[in-house]
C-alpha cells in the first residue's frame, strides 16, 4: 500500500501535498484510491493544477477555489512554473550533466510516450549529483510538460528510471514505484504574487542508497 500523503503547507487558496508514489493523482478508470480521495476525507475540497504519474511521488499543487486553479493553471501553461525532480537511473549518464531535446508522441490507449520526427518538442536538463557503482542521482528541471517527458528521455539515452519496466528497466522495484521524485515547485502566489518555492525529499529505498 502507498504511504499516507502528507501536507507541506498551505493557506486559504492553495495547498501543496506530499504524494506517494503508488497513489493516482486523481480518480481513474480502475476506480483505486486517489489523492482527491484523500483530500476529501480531510474535508479539502480542492482541485489539482497539475498530475504525477501514479508511480511517481512528489510535491503537488491544488488550488482551493476555481479561481486559484485558473491562475495557477495559467502559470503552467505560461512555463512560469519551475519543477525540479529527482532522478536515480542505470546506467550512469554519459555526459554526466546536458540538455535533452526530443520530438515525443504519446500513445493514450496504451499510455507510452515514444520519440518520434513528428511528436511535440520535449527539453529537459538534467546534472549528476552522485553516483553509487552503476547508479546515478540526477537533479532534472523539465523546460515543458508533456506526458511521461522525464521516462521517455531518459530511457531516450539508454538511461531508464530506476524500476521503470515500462520504459526499459531491467526490473521493476518490489513496490512498484520508479525512482523518479517531483522535489519542489517554484511558482509566484497568484494573489500576493510572492514568490513560492516548496521542497521535499525523497526518502527509503532506493533513495537512501544516496544518504537522502
Amino acid at each position: 500500500m502507498p504511504d499516507e500523503p502528507r501536507i507541506l503547507w498551505q493557506d486559504e487558496r492553495l495547498l501543496f501535498l506530499l504524494k506517494p508514489a503508488g497513489l493516482a493523482s486523481q480518480g481513474d478508470r480502475d476506480g483505486q484510491p486517489s489523492i482527491l480521495d484523500w483530500l476529501d476525507r480531510q474535508g479539502h475540497r480542492c482541485d489539482p493544477v497539475h498530475r504525477l504519474d501514479r508511480p511517481v511521488g512528489g510535491v503537488m499543487l491544488f488550488g482551493l477555489d476555481s479561481e486559484s486553479v485558473r491562475r495557477l493553471s495559467r502559470q503552467f501553461a505560461n512555463r512560469e512554473v519551475q519543477k525540479t525532480y529527482l532522478a536515480i537511473t542505470r546506467p550512469l549518464p554519459d555526459p554526466p550533466e546536458a540538455e535533452l531535446h526530443h520530438r515525443l508522441t504519446h500513445d493514450r490507449r496504451r499510455n507510452l510516450a515514444r520519440v518520434s520526427p513528428g511528436g511535440r518538442l520535449a527539453e529537459l536538463a538534467y546534472r549528476t549529483l552522485a553516483t553509487v557503482e552503476a547508479l546515478a542521482l540526477l537533479e532534472i528541471v523539465p523546460r515543458t510538460g508533456r506526458p511521461h517527458q522525464i521516462r521517455a528521455q531518459l530511457a531516450a539515452i539508454g538511461c531508464p528510471v530506476l524500476g521503470d519496466a515500462r520504459y526499459g528497466a531491467r526490473k521493476p522495484l518490489k513496490d512498484r514505484s520508479i525512482a523518479l521524485f517531483a522535489s519542489s515547485l517554484k511558482l509566484r502566489h497568484p494573489f500576493s504574487g510572492q514568490d513560492l518555492e516548496v521542497h521535499c525529499s525523497p526518502a527509503g529505498a532506493p533513495w537512501d542508497r544516496f544518504g537522502l
